[in-house]
């Protein structure tokens, strides 16, 4: 494989970078280390999944796992169309009319099968960042009917000892979290040992969904873990329906309305 000698640019024989013992010279210049790690065409994408694992591992913006799927893909996508396709096109683009005054061959262009993989993957990764952009937008409540309904909220008087045991892991069901208060808060989930264990958090006017059982119990505090709310997860009216846990709860805003 040859790739440009970081002093003169034309193809130098590569096998390896000179701090790590490469013992190549260019036979242009004679540069002794013509190869830096940073000219390596895949030295971006070896940048790109390190930054995405430190992203994904420490999540500043508490994205959803959907939202996080979209976006690191969109971002791969566009990376590799970029530099396996996009960066030679536009190179071939700015030198196009001394390319045509050099050339004799009437079909200069690049071939249709590069043209189609050069679209796809730019349409594909446009496509992604697109849902990408959807699911971190604002949260659309799904409206009670068919396939949603309401969990009751109970709010947590005596501390977090006073709320219920998860008694029995029952049939699965799913239950769906809105936060609707102006700060962040937190949900766990209690197993049947009764050890309380972290599922998500979610900044205000978000949404995120969870697999959970009949029967178990789910707690809301806010971030200095002070317990808010809990929730028993309830058998689905219908299949796939999902349970939906507002906070904070909806039977308690309209108890508090009818006082």
């Amino acid at each position: 494989m040859e790739l440009p000698c970081r002093k003169c640019g034309e193809p130098t024989r590569y096998d390896g970078v000179g701090v790590f013992g490469a013992k190549t010279v260019c036979r242009h210049c004679r540069c002794k280390k013509p190869h830096n790690l940073s000219g390596h065409p895949l030295f971006p994408f070896f940048l790109f999944f390190i930054g995405v694992g430190a992203f994904v591992l420490i999540n500043p913006f508490a994205w959803s796992g959907d939202a996080l799927l979209y976006g690191l893909s969109s971002g791969f996508f566009l990376l590799f169309w970029y530099k396996g396709f996009g960066q030679p096109y536009f190179l071939y683009r700015s030198h196009l009319k001394t390319i045509q005054q050099e050339s004799t061959d009437a079909d200069i262009g690049p071939p249709k099968d590069w043209l189609c993989i050069f679209w796809f993957l730019l349409l594909l990764g446009l496509l992604m960042l697109f849902i990408f952009f959807k699911e971190i937008g604002s949260f659309d409540e799904v409206e009670v009917g068919d396939h949603v309904f309401p969990l009751k909220g109970h709010e947590v008087m005596d501390g977090i000892d006073s709320i219920p045991s998860t008694l029995t892991d029952g049939e699965k069901t799913e239950i769906k979290f809105i936060n609707r208060m102006e700060f962040v808060v937190q949900v766990y989930c209690r197993d049947l040992n009764g050890t309380i264990r972290y599922k998500m958090r979610l900044p205000p006017n978000f949404g995120e969904k969870s697999e959970a059982y009949v029967g178990q119990t789910w707690l809301v505090t806010d971030k200095e873990k002070k317990p808010l709310f809990f929730y028993l997860a309830e058998n689905a009216k219908s299949d796939g329906a999902i349970g939906r846990a507002r906070v904070p709860p909806e039977n308690l805003i309209l108890d508090r309305v009818v006082d």
